[in-house]
């Protein structure tokens, strides 16, 4: 679900247009082969990036940076695929719900910026994504500029006075906003 509040923050920053530029300067597709970035290859470009990390083994993610911004805890994900491509990934959620949630990939968030600008998404790929290609110089630029997109993001979400939660908690049904309870459905 595409959140308004957040696209416009974003696409005031002209994420659209940086986010496509990344994916332009590292594209997919170099004839290099050999053995997939591990998990100590991904974190040092995190390092050389100056991100602070945590690494989640459930779904081999990195994420980084969390912070708390407009009522919302924010941090990026940095999630390596196989092949060379990389999911790079904004999520917001409230501390205290985290039902309440905003964000996405960067590929899906540069499509609704785009279309909320009124044009066309671009890049040159249908879900455009950076790819590094096995090649650690690669990574650790891709790295870099994820996080400095990154943060980007979040000064515009500071600057921003939107609510960035999908759903309001004073817009929710009684029977909804009242603390869950286990007993209350026996």
């Amino acid at each position: 679900m595409e959140n308004k509040a957040l696209t416009a923050a974003l696409a005031r920053a002209g994420f659209d247009d940086r986010y496509y530029a990344l994916c332009e300067r590292y594209p997919a597709g170099s004839k290099r082969c050999g053995v997939s970035a591990t998990k100590d290859d991904v974190a040092a470009a995190l390092r050389t990036a100056g991100a602070r990390y945590t690494y989640d083994p459930r779904d081999r993610s990195f994420r980084i940076d969390p912070r708390h911004v407009n009522g919302l805890a924010w941090h990026g994900l940095f999630v390596k695929q196989q092949g060379g491509a990389l999911d790079l990934i904004l999520h917001g959620e409230a501390p205290d719900a985290p039902s309440y949630t905003a964000g996405g990939s960067f590929a899906l968030l540069a499509e609704q910026v785009a279309r909320a600008r009124g044009g066309a998404a671009g890049g040159s790929a249908r879900y455009p994504r950076p790819c590094y290609n096995n090649d650690p110089e690669l990574l650790r630029a891709i790295a870099c500029d994820f996080v400095r997109l990154y943060r980007e993001c979040l000064e515009a979400i500071a600057a921003s006075e939107g609510s960035f939660a999908l759903v309001e908690p004073d817009c929710l049904p009684a029977f909804c906003a009242a603390p869950f309870s286990w007993a209350a459905l026996r």
